[in-house]
């Protein structure tokens, strides 16, 4: 399965030409459904928050905008995210869908088939390209130590969304927009689901969003140190 440096890096990376970056990882094409990923490894996914670079997340209450701070570095008043197929509210679950992991799983590869209604047909493709040379690369070291224990210790990992909102500085069209997207990792441990520890730094994505037939997906994510 793909590693969980390997997810990072290709959720993470500049996808602004999602197409090129496509034919450049093979153009593979297969459907995914339950189960179709029969590969008995599971890449490793960290128990403590991923490497990749993160941004303090200010709060609004303690840390209000003065004039000389960008505005985007702190979430909007209301909750714009939880307004079911507005673009916070589908970046939002296609967050929740890629950094999840779970016990009861069948496959390794769930979280691409969950998070796949929130993609955009060429960047799901893209994502399923990469997962599918990660089978046939054979996984990484130790993924089927990794699933094994998952399943037997009933573990897994989930994200809570902290906010999501439009970057208007980024640029807003009727069918693009980008989405800044907090969120906090919890484990899953022995069935039970552990409260996220917020004394960290939250996680961002900024993601690429695409209006696609009247509906908001991901089209992909920006570099985290993009804005």
């Amino acid at each position: 399965m793909m590693s969980k440096t390997l997810r990072s890096a290709a959720v993470g990376a500049v996808l602004g030409a999602v197409a090129i970056g496509f034919a450049a990882c093979g153009g593979s094409n297969h459907a995914l459904g339950p189960g179709s990923y029969a590969h008995p490894k599971k890449a490793h996914r960290s128990t403590t928050h991923p490497t990749r670079p993160t941004q303090p997340v200010p709060s609004p209450s303690t840390h209000p905008p003065t004039p000389n701070t960008p505005s985007y570095l702190h979430p909007p008043s209301g909750q714009p995210w939880t307004v079911p197929g507005s673009a916070p509210w589908v970046a939002a679950q296609f967050v929740k869908a890629m950094n999840s992991v779970s016990w009861q799983w069948s496959t390794p590869a769930q979280y691409l088939y969950d998070a796949r209604s929130y993609m955009t047909p060429a960047y799901y493709d893209l994502l399923n390209s990469v997962e599918q040379r990660a089978i046939r690369d054979g996984g990484a070291p130790g993924d089927t130590t990794y699933w094994h224990n998952l399943h037997v210790r009933r573990d897994g990992q989930y994200a809570a969304i902290d906010f999501a909102y439009t970057i208007t500085e980024a640029g807003v069209t009727p069918t693009s927009q980008v989405v800044r997207v907090a969120y906090w990792l919890g484990q899953i441990v022995g069935g039970v689901t552990e409260p996220v520890n917020t004394e960290h730094v939250a996680m961002i994505e900024d993601l690429s969003m695409q209006k696609v037939d009247g509906a908001w997906k991901v089209a992909g994510a920006q570099s985290p140190t993009a804005g």
